[in-house]
């Protein structure tokens, strides 16, 4: 189906589109969260899809993806915020770093 607009729509939306039952099935919309979940396995994310697409395996890969398709907007969606624990992760590698640097 076409993508035009697919960050905060709902899943299986169009209706001249042959979606495997599973999808049909899937609730909500799709996030910038869930799309990630899917493109990096279809299969795993919706159990019983018929998407033969394997998925996207790099996050940085998915990330640039995700990111064009919020392109493909007349109103594109909020990006995401880091998650607590992301953010956390990435304070303690820039204060090691520091300290790795006023190491004599």
């Amino acid at each position: 189906p076409n993508l035009f607009g697919i960050v905060g729509a709902a899943k299986a939306r169009l209706t001249n589109f042959n979606y495997s039952g599973a999808m049909q099935a899937s609730e909500g919309d799709w996030s910038f969260e869930n799309l990630n979940s899917y493109l990096r396995k279809p299969s795993a994310y919706i159990k019983g899809t018929r998407m033969a697409f394997a998925g996207i395996r790099k996050d940085t890969d998915r990330a640039n993806l995700l990111a064009y398709m919020r392109t493909m907007s007349d109103s594109p969606a909020a990006l995401p915020t880091p998650a607590p624990v992301e953010k956390a992760a990435s304070d303690a590698v820039e204060t090691t770093t520091e300290a790795a640097a006023e190491a004599p």
